[in-house]
């Protein structure tokens, strides 16, 4: 029973979620163990990502005797389910024997299979899902991922379109049609994260085939976007007016939906290079390096935040020590500053900082000989310039790593991945070894 004290505390929630914290915690200071503040508690602690503070209210919450155990279990899941996805599965198991039709418990369930590596588990929880309501977005979404997981294009494409405006698919529009296909001019826009939008800017080429093509993009990569593809480009993907309509589009298509169109089966994968540093930049960086011995060697240790899996594809800058030598010039390429005490490796902020202009990490990186690096943008950007790349990709990587073999987007990129239980410098020998086969003329 919901006390007068919180009667409107589920509305409080959504609109003022400070002024509803003071009432909850008003009301659990003098009744701790009421079942219904606990989750009321836990349920803004988790809109806030507070995610250990969120599990440890709903667990709270359901020793207190709270009634609505698959919602409470369900929640518990989603705090838990990036760092520790095993966990996270008992709870999204305990909502469903409380509750078999719990879609929600079901898709999420989905997701963390996904960050377990298991792709066949999570196509069977969202075609169950998807049995009980065939209109569930976010379910179709994650079986595209368990598709492009198991490396089944056509599937998989057709499922994550579906997906824009979900997460971090923002849509846009620009009152045109969606592309499919027709002749005309095509506005391509931007809609997540940068690695993602350089990695599918490689359709764009496929495109420009048929097509004339406008690009609206993250601001950073507007300039290298326009020089690489030779088209209008403007960095005004998250500003309301935009002069893309200026250049008068007859349709438009979000980058992460070319696939669908130019990626369905394995040898649609050119992997080649089609981003073009800035030349002047280049010529500054180079007349830089050109002081240093050796090869000059990129290294990155630091991807994604939180909810995208930091954890376990992070590592320390001394994960490398064993690649130093003085024959060779190692070069940070970290967005945040590091703490390189004791190592031999140079960092320039203008070049890596987070926010600054692409064209300068994009020359920097184009003037190295190999990149060595943990599952980041940074993979993307050497790929795409056709470096030589070595990736630790750590057990249960993401959708994008697949299982097994290479990685399709790219010809000089080689996964080097983690194996069960695996400490990171065991992976970076492996490195060490194939360095010694090609050592620096």
């Amino acid at each position: 029973m919901i006390p007068p004290e919180l009667k409107n505390l589920e509305t409080l929630v959504e609109t003022h979620p400070e002024e509803a914290m003071k009432v909850v915690s008003k009301y659990l200071d003098d009744y701790p163990m009421h079942p219904y503040a606990l989750f009321c508690a836990g349920y803004l602690m988790l809109q806030g990502s507070k995610y250990g503070m969120a599990y440890n209210f709903f667990k709270s919450a359901l020793s207190a005797g709270f009634e609505a155990r698959t919602e409470a279990y369900n929640n518990m899941g989603m705090c838990i389910d990036n760092s520790i996805p095993e966990e996270s599965l008992h709870c999204f198991e305990m909502a469903l024997k409380a509750d078999p039709d719990n879609i929600n418990a079901l898709t999420n369930m989905a997701v963390s299979y996904l960050k377990l590596g298991k792709p066949d588990k999570v196509i069977g929880c969202c075609n169950q899902a998807l049995r009980k309501n065939p209109d569930d977005l976010k379910a179709r979404y994650n079986r595209g991922l368990g598709h492009l997981f198991n490396r089944d294009w056509k599937k998989g494409w057709r499922d994550f379109s579906v997906g824009l405006g979900l997460g971090q698919r923002r849509a846009r529009d620009y009152d045109v049609p969606v592309w499919d296909g027709e002749p005309g001019k095509v506005v391509v826009y931007g809609e997540q994260g940068i690695g993602d939008e350089i990695m599918f800017a490689s359709c764009i080429p496929d495109l420009q085939k048929t097509n004339e093509v406008v690009i609206d993009t993250e601001p950073r990569l507007a300039a290298l976007f326009g020089r690489s593809f030779d088209c209008p480009a403007f960095g005004t993907r998250f500003e309301l007016e935009t002069p893309v309509i200026h250049e008068k589009p007859d349709y438009q298509i979000a980058i992460g939906d070319l696939p669908k169109h130019f990626r369905n089966k394995g040898s649609d994968f050119p992997g080649t290079p089609y981003l073009k540093p800035d030349p002047e930049r280049v010529t500054q960086w180079q007349a830089l390096l050109d002081k240093d011995p050796g090869r000059k060697i990129g290294l990155a240790w630091t991807g994604g935040i939180q909810v995208t899996g930091k954890r376990k594809r992070s590592f320390t800058a001394g994960t490398y020590s064993m690649l130093m030598n003085d024959r060779d010039t190692f070069i940070s390429l970290e967005y945040l500053k590091p703490d390189l005490e004791g190592l031999p490796i140079k960092h320039w902020d203008r070049a890596t900082a987070k926010g600054v202009d692409f064209d300068e990490t994009v020359a920097l990186i184009s003037c190295l000989d190999l990149v060595i690096t943990c599952c980041t943008t940074t993979v993307y950007i050497a790929g795409a310039l056709g470096i030589p790349t070595y990736v630790l990709v750590p057990h249960n990587a993401y959708y994008r790593y697949h299982l097994t073999g290479d990685f399709p987007w790219y010809k000089s990129v080689r996964l080097i991945r983690q194996e069960k239980d695996e400490e990171w410098e065991s992976v970076v020998s492996r490195i060490e070894s194939k360095l010694n086969v090609h050592k620096a003329a």
